[in-house]
């Protein structure tokens, strides 16, 4: 190999050709990011609007049906979901994954400006954002303390989350909770009536009479001085002041009428975190920044709060996801080490030779600290991902180096310098070894490009590992033959049993293996002259080994213990905040009964949540310290909340499948009682199925409403509209904000609004007054009260419409227990099945069930590439259709081995084990290639077939199962599953570490047999039996055309 000659002819060109790549390679891991998965650009888009006091039906008509219509023809739309609920319209737009994020959020922004006129009036501005899955919080705090909520969260709100948002890499901090200061003017209805005054006279008086706008520049000389109306009140009892009329010349003051008050907003949120009310701040890190780092950064800066506000106040960190980060990033480090420790004890083994071993041992962190480089190119980060690649290449990272050292060490046993040794070894094994890498790679860009979501997140996985087996294999062409040829020395240690332990180990481990090579030889011998025998048992083994898969289960993806999950509580439609809070109650009773249970976070209204909802996040101790998991605790405590009564609990843990429940089946049509029916009857069948717990169905049907019905001829008549009325109802019993008060820099909303006692009962919205058009005789204004122009009707109506395509959708979902989603999905298909649909309507599993079908089938059309491209490589290195097919077809011997592991260690089929799987088409061609190409190297030297598969296979026994041992060992520490979040990555090393044991060990029979059988039927002898027959029909027929002319001359 030229690579190979110039390193061992200029060692020093070669030392910093790699010292190179190790320093570049430091400082780009210095600059990469931390974070638990991959930055994914997943082309979402989130439309919200808000129409204060609408109900889900009015929002469902004047929003969201034109929301969809507008965005629907937007290029690259692949799935649309509407969510109507009181006050909110929620449009997801889901773009094919080839479509760039940003252009579909921006001409999704143009379709809504454009039917903005369309819509009502009173909606606030439509929020359109991208879907961010860093925008998450990353950590909880809560504010506690003895003084009051109001001063509490004015606190939090003025001074704490302040701070916290000036610090680099914080995007926002949301406050959850709390009291926030509000000045509240409490109209009395009945004062209001006797002034003959209306609610809209009180909200443009106080709007009007507390402005401050700039006048523009007065030129006065050579200055120019700004002029402005200094209209604003500066204190809260200014209000009273408020001028709202004046009949005949006297004024009344808004005193008269009203009473202002300087409290707090209606509460629609609340936070308690383990029993006791506080005010809640969800930090929000900014797009691309460092988790672990901000993280940090807000601890420290929590530690100066704490030292700066009052004593009575306390500060507590409820939740920070850059600890589980930090531990699931730091095991996996782990597993790296110890991986590469094991590794390096396996050469060490085998070789016995210290120098042998250290150079080999090198081509491990020259490798994997120069992968950083590419890392930082491509903008990857430090991740669950990209580290478990590094992880598992710790095994295969070596491998090059001790294929070419071994091949070094053995020609040296011949007699060979070090030097000499060094040209012919890499010489003789340098396509072999490109070869075996080339494999590698040409699994894993298959992997790298995957389609779907899941390709998205294995992108950096994939790139990641190949290119770290392509530094290898520089590294193997490089660093190895120049220290092997300048200090590598055979006689250093020479076996004896006699000595230190060490010695010994290395003595009888050594003599061993040379017991196995006779073993293997008439093993091998024996394998060649029964070929049928052999073929038939590797196909018997292929069959069992598909009976075998039958009896794993499959998921998504592997459920990993974080020591945390959330309850979701959900009270009785109409329930109050009050009685949301006493339900949570009683459930974080139960919780803290617990030992293994460390903090219980509430918050009851968060984000868009109605105040029905709550969701309680229970901190547990670490799991070493505990002796059950966090299933065993949820399925206990689950068990503990049947016997509350008044709400339904489900229970979540955040998978990459997301938060949503694994079991979701959507129930799609156009009329909402025909969906109810079919929804109840697939409920039913989801409750009867084993495994499947919280179900739920989505639709609410029993929400309480009050319904004001306009008489639009009598409203006519009386001189009043129906936005009039809409809009004071509106006003009187939800509050209307009309200015804002200025302290400080703060500005805190002025609400106008009926006092409580007037709007807390049914006769109350009768008794609510409007201010005519018309006029009487005597000039006065007339006030028409809303029991003349409407009737009041109650009612119940759905608490939330969801849409789906543009059809309205129930949603059935189910959590799982003792159970995985493949078996119960398999179940439930069979008897929805059963079901009769009528045309227009239908059922489908959605959600991680969707996403599990999808990503088995693009998982399977990587694997069929990876077959492929393997094919492709081996072709071109044996220069032969036929020869490949002698290694390739030993793949399906590696199955058998990661089924049975998955088996005894309790794994199942999941994205994560299948990776594994594909990784074997590559590792276990590597064995194979140095079997086959050495024997080709033997034929060409003269040996007959037999004589030089006989030859080969002992010869490279040993680097083959050096290599293997070494995978193995390195892959250990991942298949264990010992730290934290490594059960999410256990299964890949699994069905790795099965899958090489069994391949290998088949590997050394059914190869050689399956070369002499190809090569029985290979393309050259096929031309050779063609020719031979074709001659023979020409011999044939010569022989008739002499008959022929023979006859007629003995005749004669």
């Amino acid at each position: 190999m030229k690579l190979a000659d110039v390193s061992i002819r200029r060692p020093v060109f070669a030392t910093m050709m790699i010292m190179a790549l190790v320093v570049l390679g430091l400082f780009s891991l210095v600059k990469l990011n931390v974070d638990l998965y991959p930055d994914v650009d997943i082309p979402f888009v989130i439309i919200t609007t808000i129409l204060p006091g609408a109900g889900p039906e009015q929002i469902e008509t004047d929003v969201t049906k034109k929301i969809e219509d507008a965005v629907n023809p937007v290029a690259g739309v692949d799935e649309l979901q509407s969510y109507s609920q009181e006050g909110v319209s929620i449009v997801v737009i889901a773009f094919k994954l080839e479509v760039d994020g940003k252009v579909a959020a921006q001409d999704v922004r143009e379709k809504i400006s454009a039917i903005r006129g369309e819509l009502p009036l009173e909606i606030e501005d439509p929020i359109i954002q991208r879907y961010d899955p860093a925008s998450f919080p990353i950590m909880s705090l809560t504010v506690s303390g003895s003084l009051s909520e109001k001063e509490i969260t004015e606190l939090t709100k003025t001074s704490i989350k302040k701070r916290l948002e000036n610090i680099p890499g914080v995007g926002a901090v949301n406050l959850v909770g709390g009291a926030e200061r509000e000045i509240q003017i409490e109209v009395d209805a009945s004062r209001l009536r006797a002034f003959n005054l209306s609610i809209q006279d009180v909200i443009q008086n106080v709007g009007a009479q507390n402005v401050e706008i700039p006048g523009g520049n007065l030129t006065e000389g050579s200055r120019q001085v700004l002029l402005r109306t200094m209209g604003k009140y500066k204190n809260v009892d200014d209000f009273n002041k408020v001028i709202v009329a004046t009949p005949k010349g006297k004024p009344v003051y808004l005193s008269d009428i009203a009473k202002v008050v300087d409290g707090v907003k209606e509460q629609k949120s609340l936070t308690r975190v383990n029993g006791n009310i506080a005010v809640g701040l969800d930090i929000i890190k900014q797009s691309g920044s460092n988790t672990v780092r901000v993280a940090t950064e807000v601890n420290k800066q929590i530690e100066k709060l704490k030292s700066e506000i009052p004593s009575n106040i306390n500060i507590f960190l409820a939740q920070d996801n850059s600890v589980f980060i930090k531990d699931s990033i730091n095991d996996v480090l782990f597993d790296i080490l110890y991986g590469g420790l094991l590794a390096i004890l396996v050469i060490y083994l085998f070789l016995a030779n210290f120098r042998a071993t250290v150079i080999s041992a090198l081509a491990l962190p020259s490798s994997i600290i120069a992968s950083f480089i590419i890392m930082y190119a491509l903008n990857f980060t430090l991740n669950m991902m990209s580290l478990l690649a590094l992880s598992l290449a710790v095994g295969l990272l070596i491998d090059d180096a001790i294929v070419v050292i071994e091949n070094i060490y053995r020609h040296m046993s011949q007699g060979e310098t070090p030097m000499e040794a060094a040209k012919s070894a890499s010489q003789e094994i340098g396509l072999a070894v490109m070869a075996t890498t080339f494999t590698v790679v040409a699994v894993f860009v298959p992997v790298a490009f995957m389609p779907g979501i899941v390709g998205r997140f294995f992108y950096q996985f994939g790139i990641t590992i190949s290119v770290a087996v392509l530094v290898s294999l520089f590294v193997a062409f490089t660093l190895t033959p120049m220290l092997s040829s300048r200090w590598l020395n055979r006689e250093d240690e020479a076996l004896s049993k006699e000595g230190n332990i060490l010695q010994k180990i290395l003595y009888y481990f050594n003599h061993f293996f040379d017991i196995l090579n006779q073993k293997y030889r008439t093993a091998l011998s024996w394998s060649l002259n029964h070929r049928k025998t052999i073929v038939f048992g590797a196909i018997f083994i292929f069959v069992i080994s598909f009976f075998l898969m039958g009896m794993l289960g499959s998921q998504f993806f592997p459920v990993t213990d974080r020591n945390e999950f959330m309850i979701e509580v959900k009270a009785a439609p109409g329930s109050s905040l009050e009685q949301t809070s006493n339900l949570c109650t009683q459930v974080e009773n139960i919780l803290r009964e617990r030992r293994e249970i460390q903090t219980v976070l509430t918050t009851i209204g968060s984000g868009n949540n109605p105040v029905t909802t709550g969701n309680i996040l229970v901190k547990l101790i670490n799991k070493k310290e505990r002796s059950k998991n966090d299933k065993e605790i949820m399925a206990e405590i689950r068990s503990q909340l049947k016997y509350v009564p008044g709400g339904d609990f489900s229970f979540t843990v955040r998978t990459m499948g997301g938060n949503d429940k694994p079991i979701s089946l959507s129930v799609r049509g156009e009329d909402l009682n025909k969906l109810s029916e079919i929804a109840e009857k697939v409920e039913t069948i989801v409750k009867s199925t084993k495994g499947a717990v919280d179900v739920e169905n989505s639709l609410e049907i029993s929400k309480p409403e009050v319904r004001v019905q306009i008489d639009r001829e009598k409203a006519s008549d009386l001189g009043v509209n129906p936005f009039l009325i809409a809009s004071s109802i509106r006003a009187m019993v939800d509050g209307y904000v009309a200015t804002q008060f200025q302290k400080g820099d703060e500005q805190y909303d002025v609400r106008v609004r009926l006092q409580k006692s007037d709007r807390t009962k049914l006769d109350d919205i009768n008794s609510l007054t409007f201010k005519s058009s018309k006029k009487r005789q005597d000039g006065r204004e007339i006030i028409i009260p809303l029991g003349d122009v409407a009737s009041i009707l109650e009612g119940t109506g759905p608490s939330q419409i969801n849409r789906y395509a543009k059809q309205k959708e129930i949603r059935v979902g189910a959590n799982l227990s003792a159970r995985l989603l493949g078996e119960a999905l398999s179940d439930i298909r069979k008897r929805i099945a059963d079901i009769s649909l009528e045309p227009g309507y239908s059922i489908e599993v959605v959600g991680e069930g969707q996403q599990q079908e999808e990503s088995f089938a693009n998982m399977l059309l990587s694997l069929i590439l990876a077959i492929v491209f393997v094919y492709i490589v081996l072709a071109a290195q044996f220069d032969s259709f036929v020869y490949p097919f002698s290694i390739m077809l030993a793949l399906p011997m590696s199955i058998i081995g990661a089924v049975i592991f998955l088996l005894i260690f309790g794994s199942s089929i999941s994205v994560i084990s299948l990776i594994g799987i594909i990784m074997l088409m590559g590792l276990v061609t590597k064995n194979g290639i140095l079997l086959v190409d050495y024997t080709n190297v033997l034929r060409e030297k003269g040996f007959s077939r037999f004589d030089a598969l006989i030859k080969a296979g002992p010869t490279r026994l040993r680097p083959i199962l050096m290599t293997t041992f070494a995978m193995i060992f390195g892959m250990m520490p991942v298949a264990l599953a010992l730290g934290e979040g490594s059960e999410f990555r256990s299964p890949m090393g699994q069905a790795v570490i099965g899958g090489l044991i069994t391949s290998t060990l088949l590997t050394l029979f059914i190869v050689p047999v399956v070369y002499t059988i190809l090569d029985d039927l290979s393309i050259n002898k096929l031309f050779d039996l063609v020719s031979k027959l074709n001659s023979l029909r020409k011999k044939k027929k010569s022989s008739q055309v002499t008959e022929e002319i023979r006859k007629p001359l003995l005749d004669k």
